[in-house]
Formats: structure tokens, sequence, C-alpha cells
């Protein structure tokens, strides 16, 4: 078992046995963090990353860091499209497989027949960058807004500590726990395939490729989030 699938695995452990010490009102409202900052991810997540976009601040230096990784992986020269095709070019980058699947969906080389490479590389390069912006937009939302639960959460927790259920609110507190850590999981894959996209050559993606748990996890978790985008 390589190191990402131990990560999976003490993941859900974890979150099992937190989940059982902390009870079912805290455990509850953690869990219901996760699903609350999920639909308002989803729901506002391009609000956010149209804001990012247009600012030179954020969007400028996330644009020319995404270019500048892609430049060495994109063909070189300025020949003609024809001599290429999509999945050599995003094979050749080594992005994880939904990625290139989602990339391949969206990045149709025929429509550049007889052009300049560079005008293919140029819009290659504007489907990687809005993903990339689009998948940081979800996380940033996602975090805030749990955040936020989390805080009235352990202000409710404290009115609810009754001796007589501290048995049936830690049962309740591990079984949520389970659930939690499964979600957790899938928020962990997803922000381990944004770290592999910055360096496609370190120790992440390459412990990605080695996983055996992760694209099963993978396809579970985040084939419905590229459905959005």
């Amino acid at each position: 078992m390589k190191w990402v699938d131990l990560l999976i695995v003490a993941t859900l452990l974890i979150n099992t046995m937190l989940g059982y010490k902390k009870g079912l009102i805290l455990t509850l409202f953690s869990l219901g963090s996760y699903i609350v900052a999920v639909l308002v991810a989803k729901t506002y997540y391009v609000q956010l990353a149209a804001w990012i976009k247009n600012s030179p601040s954020f969007g400028g230096r996330i644009q020319q860091f995404v270019e500048g990784q892609l430049s060495f992986y994109l063909p070189k020269g300025v020949g003609t499209v024809s001599e290429f095709s999509e999945k050599k070019i995003v094979e050749e980058i080594g992005f994880p497989d939904f990625i290139q699947n989602y990339l391949l969906k969206e990045f149709s080389i025929e429509t550049y027949t007889n052009q300049t490479m560079e005008i293919a590389k140029l819009h290659f390069q504007s489907l990687v960058v809005n993903l990339f912006i689009n998948i940081i937009s979800m996380i940033i939302l996602f975090i805030l807004v749990r955040t936020l639960i989390l805080v009235i959460g352990y202000l409710i927790n404290g009115v609810f500590e009754i001796p007589i259920l501290e048995t049936m609110n830690r049962l309740g507190g591990g079984i949520l726990g389970i659930i939690r850590g499964g979600v957790w999981v899938g928020v962990v894959v997803l922000a381990m395939t944004v770290m592999a996209m910055i360096n496609l050559e370190g120790v992440i993606a390459l412990g990605i490729k080695e996983s055996v748990l992760f694209p099963i996890i993978t396809n579970f978790f985040t084939g419905f989030i590229l459905k959005w985008m």
C-alpha cells in the first residue's frame, strides 16, 4: 500500500475516532458543514472564479504560473496543428486521468486544422487556467463556509452536553464520523489533484500515479464535480 492509500485510509479512521470522541452534536454540525459548504461551492464558485480571473493581482499571476508550467510540456515551434493530436498533447503533460478526460472533451484539435500550433496552444492554456481557477474557487468557498458553520456548532454544543445521553451521543458521533471521513477524503483528493497539476513531476503527482485507491476515489467523488464546469 502506497503513501497516498495510507493517507486515504488514515483519514477515514481518524474521522471515525474523532466522531466518537466529539459525539453526535458536534459531528452532526461537522458533517452538515461539509454538505452546506459543497452546495455553496457548487452554487457560487462561478462568481468567485470570475472575480479571480478579472483580478490582475490574482488571476494574472495564476495565468502566468500555469502557462509557465505548461510551456515545459506543450509542443514547441510554429508548425501546423495537423502535425499533432490532442490526445498526445494531453497525455504528454501527465494530468490525472479524469482531468485528461475533461480536457480531451473540451479541446478538439480538429477545430484548429491548418492553423498554427500557437493558436491551439493558447486555447489549451486557457482551458487549463480556467479549470485551475475553478477548482481553487471551490476549495476557497468550501473552507470559508465550513469554518463558519463549525464555529456555530461549537457554540451550540455547550448547551446540549447532557451526561445521561453521553453513550448514544458518542456512538452516533462515530457513525457520522465515518460519513464525514468519506467526504473529507473527497476534499483531500481534489486538493491533491490541484497540487499535482502545479508540479507534474513532484512527490504528490508520482504518489497519485502509484496509488491503488486514488483512481477509485476520483471516479466516485470528483467525476460529478467536472460536470459543473
